[in-house]
């Protein structure tokens, strides 16, 4: 009898034990496998080791899914907007008193910068330096600066004032080119400024230039010690420059005159 009291008790232990693990599992949901924990207890004086199930944790699922969001694609990424280039800075003033023009000039004939007014072709000389400063602008776009370019005749100023100080030229030549005579912008020769606009108004098809002479001397009205005589005409008489060879380049386009 006390044997079967004994191993009773432990079958008792051991149902209990199955009935708490079965309970502890939803409807439906497939058993997972449990850890095993030994114990060890006395009965009756006699000591033995009882194993019991514990459940694993549940994992956490990684995703987690919003209702609210539930069938929305997801939202485009944000693309950034390319700063605008900055403007040129003002080089100096260019003023052209037959045709009232005053006004300021800076480095680059791209459309941005002749937008903003007379642009200076970079890597000509600058006013007041040795060689032929070349500028270009617009006639009937944007600030327009040289629409009445067609109204200048030798004998015409033509002023530069800049960190440099101040450059003066007397206007020796007004023609027409076409859009491959590049020669106008050649950087040797005589002290000069050539510049040059779109024509006729309102069309790319040619371009007018206005080439202006190195002064030698400040104008009488502006320097009363003067020496009489003394002239404002250009230190040399370089040949025409009709003479120079025509190149098949195109100068930069100036959209609209």
């Amino acid at each position: 009898m006390r044997f079967f009291r004994r191993w009773g008790a432990v079958l008792f232990v051991l149902a209990s034990a199955c009935s708490a693990a079965a309970a502890s599992t939803p409807a439906g949901r497939p058993t997972v496998p449990a850890t095993m924990t030994a114990t060890t207890t006395s009965l009756a004086g006699q000591r033995m080791t009882m194993w019991s199930t514990v459940a694993p944790p549940a994992i956490a699922s990684s995703t987690t899914i919003d209702p609210t969001n539930a069938g929305e694609p997801p939202a485009a990424p944000t693309v950034p907007t390319p700063a605008e280039a900055p403007a040129s800075p003002v080089g100096g003033r260019i003023a052209i008193p037959a045709i009232d023009l005053d006004t300021e000039w800076r480095e680059g004939v791209d459309d941005a910068t002749l937008a903003l007014g007379p642009g200076h072709w970079p890597g000509r000389p600058m006013p007041g330096q040795p060689g032929n400063a070349v500028f270009g602008g617009h006639r009937t776009i944007a600030t327009h600066p040289f629409e009445r370019f067609d109204e200048l005749k030798a004998g015409d100023e033509v002023v530069f004032d800049g960190e440099a100080g101040m450059a003066r030229y007397v206007v020796r030549d007004v023609f027409v080119v076409g859009p491959g005579d590049l020669w106008i912008t050649d950087p040797s020769g005589p002290d000069r400024v050539t510049l040059f606009a779109c024509h006729p108004k309102g069309s790319a098809s040619q371009r007018i230039v206005v080439v202006a002479d190195r002064a030698t001397s400040a104008p009488a009205s502006d320097d009363a010690t003067a020496t009489p005589g003394a002239s404002s005409a250009p230190d040399t008489e370089p040949p025409a420059p009709h003479a120079q060879p025509v190149l098949s380049i195109r100068l930069p386009a100036l959209p609209g005159g």
